[in-house]
């Protein structure tokens, strides 16, 4: 049985999951696409370097008409935040750019898993699984470590809390 994920977004996201999947799971393919075509190129040759020392790994750039036989698909592609935007901001722009990622993998027959790691991935999580129809046990969201992060120091200065005191927590 072959184990193959998609990558949806090869930026700086994209690129370190890549680097970490290939680290810590053995993955027979891993195909890598993002609207730039020439990144996954790049990041395909580079990540075929570790190859010799986590496995033999199938890695390549690839387009949609790769995506069926996928076992997860991986969406990181979203429009960075910028100075002073809230994740908020950033529903419209990357609602838009979810709704051509999700139905073309719908349209392919796709019967992996999806796994949303883009903000705000609440609800891009659940557009997500609206879009797919999927049930919620195939569509999941991944909030990275720097996310929850933001999340505790968000909590605790609702709080009142004194941040400097709190960095021997992290």
């Amino acid at each position: 049985m072959s184990r193959k994920v998609f990558l949806v977004g090869d930026g700086a996201v994209g690129s370190t999951f890549a680097n970490d999947l290939l680290q810590n799971v053995t993955v027979d393919e891993l195909a890598i696409f993002d609207v730039a075509k020439n990144r996954p190129v790049g990041d395909s040759m580079d990540l075929e370097d570790i190859n010799p020392f986590m496995g033999q790994t199938d890695i390549h750039p690839a387009d949609y008409s790769d995506d069926k036989d996928a076992d997860v698909c991986v969406i990181t592609a979203g429009v960075p935040r910028k100075q002073g935007e809230t994740r908020l901001d950033l529903v419209a722009k990357n609602v838009k750019i979810l709704k051509s990622i999700v139905q073309p993998f719908v349209d392919s027959g796709f019967k992996g898993v999806f796994v949303v790691s883009d903000n705000p991935v609440d609800i891009l999580t659940t557009l997500t699984q609206k879009l797919s129809g999927f049930p919620k046990k195939r569509v999941i969201g991944l909030i990275l470590h720097l996310t929850q992060c933001v999340y505790v120091l968000n909590l605790l200065r609702s709080l009142m809390f004194q941040l400097p005191r709190l960095t021997q927590w992290f």
